[in-house]
């Protein structure tokens, strides 16, 4: 447990004790059930340290301030609305136009969404248009045989067109040069695992 989430789990556990409090105030004890509060026990483990409430707080805002300010990645386009689904007893229908399965090498570029285990559904996309920033994509790289199934981290546009970045959600780098569209193949709509 990271001293975030130690700071995290002892916020939680201050504000329990502070409404336990303010709840002995408004229902104080006379026959009726309530909550009596006669002593709030320290917020924190170390005797030695006892922290007030805004104390607490300071140190959970700079323990905030210290964590990457990108946290929410872009997600995949919704490609399959929640109409094109029915799940029954028994089965599980997805509509989808043209749909191909696939299934992935041990890379573990992709991990943890996407390995060796995993199947996916794919459609082949109609235009630049219908490519989003945070969908996986599989292309043909020029730098690599085979093809690719990366997530695209940037989409633009320069002299010679439309053009995507893409990325190995497990991978330090991007991938080498940019993507056009003419390379992309197919977008996954669905990953089952």
């Amino acid at each position: 447990m990271g001293v975030g989430d130690y700071l995290l789990a002892v916020l939680v556990f201050a504000i329990g004790i502070a409404a336990g409090v303010g709840l002995g105030n408004f229902y104080p004890d006379s026959g009726s059930a309530g909550y009596v509060v006669e002593e709030q026990p320290s917020v924190v483990e170390n005797p030695a340290e006892k922290l007030t409430m805004a104390e607490l707080l300071a140190k959970f805002e700079v323990l905030e301030a210290q964590q990457p300010e990108d946290k929410d990645k872009p997600s995949p386009h919704d490609w399959v609305s929640m109409d094109n689904i029915k799940v029954y007893d028994n089965q599980v229908v997805i509509s989808l136009p043209h749909p191909e399965w696939a299934m992935y090498l041990d890379t573990n570029s992709m991990d943890p969404v996407i390995d060796s285990s995993t199947n996916t559904l794919q459609l082949v996309p109609q235009s630049e248009r219908s490519i989003h920033v945070g969908d996986i994509v599989a292309y043909e790289s020029k730098y690599h045989n085979g093809v690719i199934t990366h997530r695209v981290v940037e989409i633009g546009e320069d002299v010679d067109g439309w053009y995507a970045v893409l990325k190995g959600d497990n991978n330090p780098k991007q991938d080498p040069g940019k993507v056009r569209f003419s390379q992309i193949g197919r977008v996954v709509v669905a990953v089952i695992y």
